[in-house]
């Protein structure tokens, strides 16, 4: 397609053939740019260039997620979460039903945080939230032997 200096003007908004600017409005430019594209006219396959070449041979990026492991054991560790609050809730589970749930948090919270801990590729905002799930692990742990949850 080959655009001319008055159809350029025109596609911009200003009539150039008159030596004048006036604005056109959008039906007008719809009508010109139907005219100056011929309806079933292509240009042919896409060629490439030899400009930047860098572009054409760079290989796609695959993005490696290497904590990924780290982030499955804490969503495993955030059902035995809410595994332990349900059965506290149950008047029906007793507190020796709950126990071997309580001491897997723990020491699945436990691993965690120390994996992640010594784990380079491990995001500061995930190290902050295992130590969290830890402590808070430890806390309930604490609770439950110092007999906070034993009702008369």
């Amino acid at each position: 397609m080959k655009v001319t200096g008055s159809k350029i003007g025109l596609l911009n908004g200003i009539d150039v053939q008159q030596g004048k600017a006036e604005q056109i409005s959008p039906s007008q430019f719809r009508r010109i740019l139907q005219q100056s594209v011929p309806q079933g006219e292509t240009t042919g396959p896409i060629q490439r260039t030899n400009s930047l070449p860098e572009i054409h041979s760079a290989h796609p990026i695959q993005v490696v997620h290497p904590e990924k492991p780290l982030v499955s054991r804490a969503a495993q560790i955030l059902d035995l979460f809410n595994d332990y609050c349900q059965q506290l809730d149950n008047p029906d589970v007793t507190l020796k039903q709950i126990e071997p749930v309580l001491n897997d948090m723990v020491s699945q919270t436990e691993f965690l945080h120390r994996d992640c801990t010594n784990t380079v590729d491990c995001p500061p905002g995930f190290k902050r939230i295992t130590e969290e799930l830890f402590m808070q692990a430890k806390l309930e742990q604490f609770k439950f032997q110092r007999g906070d949850y034993i009702t008369s």
